[in-house]
């Protein structure tokens, strides 16, 4: 199951996957019963068990099928270093964040907004969160930020701290996503590029 089948909501398979998306995100993974989850698609609960054995296997298809949309819209990285040579700075580290396909964004938002809630309960979505909204930034954004200073195009800066500060944004942001506080992407995305101005071109 891939992210855009969860979106289309469509067999009863996507749709208990699309409900448990928002559901887990918005009342909280332990709050919400394989009943509730029944009860909110439609169908009675021996036709939910005939899909997902437990909750767990439900959470583990959502994050089996972020990790594969993410994967396939990784940045492309020669084309990134290949702009950091001509383009304006900050415009080519904006694209680190613009790379998934906005018809996708909303699930995936809920799904990592989740795992975000649960990282002090489950080492699994504890390591789930360190892959995405942590590890991301030194494979993708630190190879950028190096070429850009050694071509001259940004001041010198400490990268490591930089990315440290961007990834506890990223878990923070995403953590008040489904809250009663909730930042929407917008409001994320300005904030990135806020924290982007520590960058100083040349």
């Amino acid at each position: 199951m891939d992210i855009s089948s969860i979106q289309s909501n469509g067999t009863t398979k996507e749709k208990i996957l699309h409900t448990a998306t928002m559901m887990f995100a918005k009342d909280g993974y332990e709050n919400v019963s394989m009943r509730d989850l029944a009860d909110a698609v439609g169908v009675q609960a021996s036709s939910l068990y005939s899909h997902f054995e437990s909750k767990r296997e439900i959470l583990h298809a959502l994050y089996s099928a972020y990790d594969a949309e993410h994967q396939q819209s990784r940045p492309d990285m020669s084309e990134l270093l290949r702009l950091a040579e001509t383009e304006p700075p900050l415009e080519v580290i904006g694209q680190m964040y613009r790379h998934n396909d906005p018809g996708v964004t909303d699930i995936m938002d809920h799904i990592i907004a989740t795992a975000t809630h649960q990282v002090s309960s489950d080492p699994e979505s504890a390591e789930f969160v360190k892959r995405h909204l942590f590890d991301i930034w030194p494979v993708f954004l630190k190879p950028l930020l190096v070429r850009m200073v050694e071509l001259g195009r940004i001041e010198p800066l400490d990268i490591d701290t930089f990315l440290f500060l961007i990834s506890i944004y990223s878990f923070g942001g995403t953590a008040l996503h489904t809250s009663n506080m909730e930042i929407n992407r917008d409001e994320w995305a300005n904030g990135y590029t806020l924290l982007c101005t520590l960058v100083k071109p040349v």
